[in-house]
């Protein structure tokens, strides 16, 4: 993303029943210098491709910003959210951008680029 981060992987759970919390890890790895402390989106896209939930937040909850990352450092990002959503299968889609401008960082390479996020597979929600 932008040169400055790199998502090197996603633990996400297959399957999550419905009103339980969502657990998943994103995998950073700190490519260069940066005084912006990006937040982490993640979308659920349905099958018409329709943004249906998300959850921003900054790494670590905010405890541990981009700014503040060391060249190559990994960082482990532990997240849990309850997304509210009928069952189904939904896409999902990560990304970073800057709070203050609302920017998006852009992929710099990868084969499954979307321009500004990730594609991570699908997740999904049982009853």
């Amino acid at each position: 993303f932008g040169g400055v981060v790199e998502l090197e992987g996603a633990l996400l759970p297959p399957t999550v029943a419905q009103g339980q919390p969502l657990e998943y890890t994103f995998l950073w790895r700190s490519l260069g210098e940066t005084d912006v402390d990006y937040t982490v989106f993640m979308h659920l896209i349905d099958g018409e491709g329709q943004m249906v939930t998300g959850h921003d937040a900054q790494p670590r909850g905010g405890l541990y910003p981009t700014s503040v990352w060391e060249v190559g450092e990994r960082v482990a990002d532990e997240r849990a959210w309850t997304p509210d959503l009928a069952p189904g299968r939904y896409r999902v889609e990560v990304g970073l951008y800057d709070l203050a401008t609302m920017a998006r960082l852009p992929l710099t390479g990868g084969d499954m680029a979307l321009g500004d996020r990730v594609a991570l597979g699908e997740i999904e929600i049982m009853p």
